[in-house]
């Protein structure tokens, strides 16, 4: 399932474990894929993902200025990162990890790997995970959805339609 703190689908994950079924969330840190990237150049900072990420997948009602930050850009999280002494990915992936979900965040790069890795030492306290809420909340958003393009309505009724 895609799950981050963008779209957390807190009852979906629920009604899972709810059934015995394991929740594997394939997009933890927000889709960086590079087919979801705007034409424009690419950034030139050493981010671990650029902040050019493509809008196409996004409802066509949705204003450009609507749309949320990089979730590795999003401050709350930078905020929760720098008081825990992580990075943003590992508050990120340790969020999902927290709630019973395995994530598995693509890199083929060492550094990122041994990042996410490390993310399994991140502890969350009760204000953390009240802000990772309220960013569920204020930036919903899938990134993820082909229904526009097959011509079908997808995730309709889920808890980020």
């Amino acid at each position: 399932m895609e799950l981050h703190p963008y779209l957390q689908q807190s009852s979906w994950v629920a009604a899972h474990r709810a059934l015995g079924i394991s929740v594997t969330a394939y997009s933890p840190l927000g889709n960086s894929n590079p087919d979801y990237r705007h034409s424009s150049p690419p950034s030139s900072s050493s981010s671990r993902f650029p902040s050019t990420l493509l809008r196409s997948f996004f409802s066509s009602k949705k204003e450009e200025s609507a749309l949320p930050p990089p979730l590795l850009q999003n401050n709350i999280l930078k905020e929760i990162a720098e008081r825990r002494n992580f990075t943003v990915a590992q508050v990120a992936l340790s969020w999902n990890i927290g709630r019973g979900v395995s994530v598995i965040p693509k890199s083929s790069h060492e550094r990122w790997i041994k990042e996410n890795y490390e993310s399994l030492e991140c502890e969350l306290g009760a204000l953390d995970l009240v802000q990772l809420e309220e960013v569920g909340a204020r930036y919903l958003t899938r990134f993820s959805n082909p229904s526009e393009k097959w011509g079908v309505e997808l995730f309709g009724g889920l808890d980020d339609a």
